[in-house]
């Protein structure tokens, strides 16, 4: 192991910690306040992204207490999460339960997914891309696993608070080199990695928390 491995390594382990104690603050700040509004309006725009067909698999990745994953699968898709934290995903079953929702949970780090080579036709995450220790690494890992004509859809509020909250400590912050990052430089890093078809599209009326940030899916597909 080479010591940036090694490194990331001790890092991801910090990660975890952190957000297995955090998980239930965390879903109470990020998820609780949302409207019914806000609710239709995320529906909405998971089906015109992900598409009509029902069938289709569909991995979420850094799924956290299940946002998206548990939404999906609520829509009639099959989606199936995958987090690091056990403490994240531990909300995540809960809530699938409380829905009568049947969801497969994997722990695993998003650079380094358990899964076959083109084994599923969308990947998903949302507020995952500034979390990135490893970008490039990260964004071929999720094409790897993407059927050719695949989808990756990743869900994110761009804005100039969004860089100034830190979840960690510095030296963890200074490696996160897409924090803050705008949609430009997001949609580089997919083309970069192989991503055909990329671009940026604004989710009109939803905000974050704050109400300063617009919502973004940043896409691109496997051809």
């Amino acid at each position: 192991m080479n010591k940036r491995s090694t490194i990331v390594n001790a890092v991801l382990n910090t990660v975890e910690e952190r957000w297995n104690t955090y998980s239930e603050k965390y879903d109470a700040t990020h998820h609780g306040h949302l409207s019914e509004d806000d609710l239709t309006l995320w529906n909405r725009f998971l089906e015109t992204h992900i598409g009509e067909d029902r069938q289709q698999k569909i991995l979420d990745v850094g799924c956290g207490t299940g946002f998206l994953t548990i939404k999906i699968n609520a829509l009639g898709y099959k989606c199936r999460g995958l987090d690091l934290s056990t403490g994240m995903m531990d909300l995540a079953k809960s809530k699938a339960a409380e829905q009568d929702l049947e969801i497969e949970f994997s722990k695993g780090n998003v650079a380094e997914l358990p899964f076959d080579d083109a084994g599923f036709d969308v990947v998903t995450n949302r507020s995952v891309l500034w979390t990135l220790l490893e970008p490039a690494k990260t964004f071929k890992e999720w094409r790897r696993v993407l059927k050719p004509g695949g989808k990756l859809l990743c869900f994110i509020s761009i804005g100039k608070g969004d860089s100034k909250c830190n979840h960690y400590s510095q030296d963890i912050e200074d490696m996160l080199e897409l924090k803050g990052a705008p949609a430009s430089i997001l949609c580089r890093h997919l083309e970069d990695a192989g991503f055909d078809e990329v671009q940026a599209v604004m989710l009109e009326g939803i905000r974050n928390r704050h109400g300063n940030s617009p919502w973004y899916v940043i896409k691109g597909r496997k051809n």
